[in-house]
């Protein structure tokens, strides 16, 4: 299995769903590294 590092600047809404099922199904080992899901401007 292939081991991976997922980078999101923004984990909230569509993101985090995204980020989340692509761990929990994406078939390969991955570890988030996030910041929160605020306003980006």
């Amino acid at each position: 299995m292939a081991r991976g590092l997922f980078v999101e600047p923004f984990f909230g809404g569509s993101h985090r769903a995204f980020a989340e099922g692509l761990v929990a199904h994406g078939g390969h080992e991955l570890e988030l590294l996030t910041l929160p899901g605020r306003e980006w401007r």
